[in-house]
């Protein structure tokens, strides 16, 4: 772990790691099975991103990791010595961290050559390992990225001292050394970078576009107030769209002309449905409070057959969502949170959806009795383990 073990227990930013070289694919699968989503890293070599939730503490835990040391606003600066970093890690408990040496260098490099500035976090961080002996290899790789003259020796009597307008004025010296011995490999490095980060959204448009869920339910069940907090809390960005069959507001006009409110309300599926397309394009999850799927929920016998068709062209107008959650919940807690029909309708209501639910693809049934939060949590996890789900699927690697 190269830095942030104080806070690890939540997180404020990523967890950054270093791995041996060739062992991304044996920790893709690892990582999948502990619940994690890779994320799209395109321009970000070599830096890979995974993302997992934990319901239990609500807490989204991101990795940052890494099989080389590169620095630099592209990456393109590699500073050899990762394979040494890693057989002189030491353990803190159950950490492994760099040796108090390699943690120094690397943290001071990290701030140099990646950020404008050294954060004020880090130099106080920076400040407790100066006090240590820092000598050994990477020292040794400072001095020879330095002019004549310059010993990185000193570097550390100046961090100690506080004296951050000479240790940044390293940035530099430093920067032109790495460049100098790898002028070309930087430059590639440099370039194909730059595309990657160019090309990312049009890549992620076509192997990974963002989930969808639809909520449904008997009334009372809770479905706004999900779609509502899934939008604050999701890791990804998110949008809330409404596919009602019932928005209200019919025209009189409308009910003159025989199939105009059907073929409107077809009209206003299909606009939705393809903004829905779009945003998940942009790696968006899209959250449906409501679909059409209600649409497939029994009807009386003696309905009408043209009424029947129609709810069948209706409940087939959008394709299926990723994930189909329906909210349940006992008859005496729906009524007592919306009182609008009598408990055996409501009853009713709730074992029509439950067999929705067994029908359709994608479809789970969330008990919402334990209350918003306790359900956001677990619609989160059931949402985040169906997006890393179509995200590893053959094909979208």
């Amino acid at each position: 772990m190269l830095r942030g073990e104080d806070d690890l227990l939540v997180p404020s930013g990523d967890v950054d790691l270093l791995v041996e070289s060739g062992a991304l694919p044996v920790l893709r699968r690892a990582l999948a099975g502990a619940g994690f989503v890779e994320l799209p890293s395109w321009g970000r070599r070599p830096h890979h991103f995974f993302v997992g939730y934990d319901a239990g503490t609500d807490v989204w835990l991101k990795l940052d990791i890494v099989d080389e040391l590169a620095f630099g606003p592209l990456h393109e600066l590699v500073m050899a010595g990762a394979r040494g970093c890693l057989a002189r890690r030491r353990r803190a408990g159950d950490l492994p961290l760099p040796a108090a040496g390699d943690a120094f260098w690397l943290l001071l490099l990290h701030g140099l050559l990646d950020r404008p500035r050294i954060a004020d976090r880090h130099r106080s961080t920076l400040a407790l390992l100066a006090a240590e002996d820092v000598t050994g290899p990477l020292q040794e790789a400072v001095s020879d990225l330095l002019p004549a003259g310059s010993d990185a020796a000193q570097v550390p009597l100046l961090v100690r001292d506080g004296r951050w307008d000479a240790v940044e004025a390293l940035r530099g010296p430093v920067r032109r050394g790495l460049v100098r011995t790898q002028r070309a490999q930087a430059a590639r490095r440099r370039l194909r970078n730059a595309l990657g980060r160019r090309s990312t959204k049009l890549v992620s448009a076509v192997v990974r576009p963002g989930a969808s869920v639809a909520l449904l339910g008997p009334d009372g069940a809770g479905k706004t107030t999900l779609a509502e907090a899934l939008a604050r809390s999701l890791f990804l960005p998110t949008r809330t769209l409404y596919l009602g069959l019932y928005p209200g507001g019919r025209r009189a006009r409308a009910r003159r002309v025989p199939g105009a409110g059907t073929a409107r309300l077809l009209g206003r599926i299909a606009v939705t449905c393809a903004r829905a397309a779009g945003h998940r394009r942009r790696g968006r999850i899209v959250i449906f409070d409501r679909y059409p799927y209600d649409a497939f929920l029994p009807v009386p016998e003696a309905t009408p057959r043209r009424t029947r068709a129609r709810r069948a062209l209706l409940a087939h107008a959008c394709p299926a969502p990723d994930l189909l959650v329906v909210l349940d919940a006992p008859t005496e807690v729906l009524r007592a949170r919306k009182d609008e029909h009598p408990p055996e309708k409501i009853e009713a209501q709730r074992q029509r959806y439950a067999q929705l639910a067994e029908r359709l693809p994608n479809g789970v049934v969330v008990d919402s009795t334990p209350g918003a939060e306790a359900v956001r949590r677990h619609v989160t996890a059931l949402l985040w383990a169906r997006q890393g789900e179509r995200w590893a699927r053959p094909g979208r690697r």
